[in-house]
């Protein structure tokens, strides 16, 4: 098996926004065993980035995962990443590109997070027995959603028949 080890450096940009300032933190992965050679200007980071061990590194005024958009546009569309103005970026389960929020992905691939702003899953509602859901039911943005034989908020109780 082969070993790495993995750094994660975090940078950031300040972007004024009328009155408002809005600090965003670049989050990066750095794979210290990645032998790829940096290709600048690369069609994966929209050719207005550096692509580098499977990571874009955006020209000054771009944004983005792929720096897919300017600096200013997300600055000024993160907003609409926010499902009220305290609340946290894509609910800290994502990423917001251009507006949009981007859900992670879930190293379980059953696992989903999803909604506009990351805010449901389909793997946190309750258990009993150790199943979720009691296993008569589904998960969905931390409820859950009983099969016709059975009712609880975890799909506990038998339902008798009709």
């Amino acid at each position: 098996m082969k070993s790495f080890v993995v750094c994660v450096a975090i940078f950031s940009f300040v972007v004024a926004v009328t009155s408002l300032t809005i600090i965003t933190p670049i989050v990066r992965v750095i794979n210290e065993n990645c032998n790829d050679d940096p290709v600048p200007n690369s069609l994966n980071c929209s050719s207005v980035g550096t692509y580098d061990c499977g990571h874009c590194t955006c020209n000054v005024g771009f944004a983005g995962q792929r720096c897919e958009c300017t600096a200013s546009v997300q600055a000024s569309s993160e907003v609409s990443c926010r499902k009220e103005f305290a609340q946290r970026l894509c609910s800290e389960r994502g990423v917001c590109s251009c507006g949009v929020c981007e859900c992670f992905q879930r190293t379980n691939p059953e696992e989903v997070i999803s909604g506009q702003y990351c805010e449901c899953d389909n793997y946190s509602c309750g258990r009993h027995n150790g199943l979720l859901c009691n296993g008569h039911g589904r998960c969905e943005c931390g409820r859950c959603l009983c099969q016709q034989d059975a009712t609880g908020a975890h799909c506990e109780i038998p339902r008798g028949p009709s």
